[in-house]
């Protein structure tokens, strides 16, 4: 799928596209779906991104790994971060367009 119209700017004259490859469904709390998305440039694929929803509002989250904060209370360890917040913005853009316009082209079903 072509999903140049998806694209984010990440620089003076430097963007990315991103295309979603799968979706997989799974409500639990917040999190609606496990998605992945291929980020080009580089040709970087992320599997297991999370795809959450609460009060109207969707986000994404990179794929991250559970630890035990004081010996008791689980959180989570993010395995890839996007350090600039602006970056961070358009991707979350991009990227849920991505997964929508998957969505739309019948995907995930």
């Amino acid at each position: 799928m072509d999903t140049r119209d998806e694209g984010a700017q990440v620089g003076p004259g430097a963007e990315f596209r991103i295309e979603c490859r799968s979706f997989k469904a799974f409500q639990k709390n917040t999190l609606q779906a496990f998605v992945s998305l291929k980020i080009n440039p580089p040709g970087l694929v992320v599997n297991d991104i999370c795809l959450h929803a609460k009060s109207g509002r969707r986000w994404l989250s990179f794929p991250a790994k559970p630890y035990q904060k004081d010996g008791a209370t689980q959180q989570w360890y993010p395995i890839v971060e996007i350090e600039d917040r602006e970056i961070l913005r358009r991707f979350q853009a991009a990227g849920l367009a991505a997964v929508d316009h998957y969505l739309q082209q019948g995907g995930g079903a």
